[in-house]
């Protein structure tokens, strides 16, 4: 991987983590398959620490809850850098989430687990049900982008991870 002791390169390591829980988690015939769009960003290692835990809660959850009675499907897992920015989404074709699931009144600790990573990353975290479930992050980022020569001389802005 491209990657130092402090920074690591956001494609391969969360496209990694969706291939690696899509064949721990997915049945024998797999019913239920992971696609994995990642942005080219490198990060701090501490800021892909929490996005890696928030994104393993969440896949998970989409397998574990998404899918009963064996149905089948697809979830989607996406990150894309937008201005000062990064956006997370995990969208699936489950059944959906239930609204005391949704806003944590279930007492799920995969739910508390998912905000207490939100708020580490100091991010805005909505989830939606409609058609399966929609989890959505946008961590605000600050990090170093190469320049046309390969330097890392431009600064992003935004709320430090």
């Amino acid at each position: 991987q491209r990657q130092n002791v402090a920074r690591i390169a956001l494609d391969e390591y969360v496209s990694d983590l969706c291939s690696q829980l899509g064949k721990v988690l997915a049945d024998p015939e797999g019913k239920v398959r992971v696609d994995c769009t990642v942005c080219n960003d490198v990060i701090p290692l501490d800021s892909a620490i929490h996005i890696g835990l928030f994104l393993n809660e969440a896949v998970t959850n989409a397998f574990k809850h998404g899918f009963p009675d064996q149905r089948t499907g697809r979830i989607e897992v996406k990150l894309d850098s937008r201005d000062d920015h990064l956006l997370i989404t995990v969208r699936d074709e489950g059944v959906g989430i239930s609204e005391s699931e949704r806003d944590g009144s279930g007492g799920s600790l995969g739910m508390t687990l998912m905000r207490t990573m939100a708020a580490a990353l100091n991010a805005d975290l909505t989830i939606e049900a409609n058609g399966g479930t929609l989890v959505r992050l946008l961590v605000p980022i600050t990090w170093k982008v190469p320049d046309s020569a390969g330097r890392q001389d431009e600064e992003r802005t935004g709320t430090p991870l």
